[in-house]
């Protein structure tokens, strides 16, 4: 039951990890897109509105490598819920396999103690064992009485 969490949480995390990679991606191409779109197509025509156009592309530029950051780092944390999950996954087979495998033993004694047992091998033991106090040896010393 443990183990089935785990695996469920690590493939959530696994997709999250994932959206925020291809989230992140996005944002750096679009940042990227309008800084160049802006620096190539600067309507500013005296200096105050030059500057004020290059610190908006250099901001977009600024958030296009901090979303191409963040990215990498997705990327990293999709590698590592990935691990995690290949890893709750074996724990959960392993643990369905001792699981069945002790199914299939309980099974195993139930049917040896339905079992009749036979009455050649009761008596079989009975005998080998010496009878009890019945038995051949307790005979012999009756009869020297």
């Amino acid at each position: 039951m443990l183990a089935r969490v785990a695996r469920r949480e690590a493939l959530s995390a696994l997709a999250e990890a994932a959206s925020q990679e291809m989230r992140s991606a996005q944002l750096a191409a679009r940042s990227r897109e309008l800084a160049h779109v802006s620096r190539t197509a600067s309507p500013a025509t005296d200096g105050e509105s030059l500057r004020t156009f290059a610190k908006f592309a250099g901001a977009l530029e600024a958030l296009a490598r901090e979303a191409e950051r963040a990215c990498v780092d997705a990327t990293e944390q999709a590698g590592r819920h990935a691990e995690a999950l290949a890893r709750a996954d074996t724990r959960t087979q392993r643990l369905e396999d001792r699981l069945s495998d002790a199914r299939g033993a309980l099974r195993e004694v139930e049917e040896r103690r339905r079992a009749p047992v036979p009455t050649q091998l009761a008596r079989g033991l009975q005998n080998q064992t010496g009878g009890g106090e019945h038995g051949p040896a307790v005979r012999q010393k009756r009869s020297r009485r």
